[in-house]
């Protein structure tokens, strides 16, 4: 008896894969994108030990790749690098990195999104993100001035007009945190533009 599954149905069960150990095995692994071969490729050490096609991979779980590769451009910079939200998911209090360097430390919460059209950061999410990370500094706040950055791959296609400034300027409001916007570019292939993605999705 043949059983005839369709490709959406076998993408359905790929993704529910990837959810389950996307977590742990991004934390434990490097982690390669290969836009040739539209694939995210993990590795411990040298040994390749797992591999998605971008098709199997949703939107929101881009965010968590986002949070990895940002992490690992930290560690190539010599900081060490704690992955709470990919340890502890929607409970990371808004702070997804803390980046220990020999000098300095960075709380640092990374949005990352694969599609351009209504879904940039505007004044809720940003007064969302500030009252998040805000209330984790103040219990961590010692008398030493704290570093939180908002990572984004880019601020033009991440951040509304003018809230960059809006965001930036809470650092003349108080003293206990200095606030700032990094970007870190994380390029995909075609396939992964907001149309080929929304058919993938579907």
């Amino acid at each position: 008896m043949h059983v005839k599954v369709s490709v959406s149905l076998i993408l359905v069960y790929v993704r529910q894969a990837f959810m389950r150990i996307k977590s742990k095995l991004l934390r434990t692994h490097d982690i390669v994108l290969d836009n040739d071969s539209n694939r995210l490729r993990l590795f411990d050490g040298d040994s390749l030990k797992h591999e998605f096609h971008y098709g199997s991979i949703t939107s929101d779980n881009w965010g968590s790749v986002y949070e990895k590769y940002v992490g690992q451009v930290y560690e190539s910079n010599g900081y060490e690098v704690e992955y709470r939200g990919l340890l502890k998911g929607f409970l990371d209090s808004g702070i997804d990195l803390i980046a220990q360097g020999p000098a300095d430390e960075f709380y640092i919460q990374c949005k990352y999104s694969v599609r351009k059209i209504n879904n940039k950061i505007g004044k809720q999410k940003m007064e969302n993100i500030l009252y998040k990370a805000g209330n984790f500094l103040h219990k961590k706040y010692a008398g030493k001035k704290l570093s939180f950055v908002l990572v984004v791959p880019s601020v033009r296609d991440m951040i509304l007009p003018h809230m960059e400034a809006y965001f930036l300027s809470k650092n003349q409001l108080q003293h206990q945190v200095k606030l700032s916007i990094v970007e870190i570019p994380m390029r995909l292939s075609s396939f992964c533009d907001p149309n080929s993605l929304d058919e993938v999705v579907k």
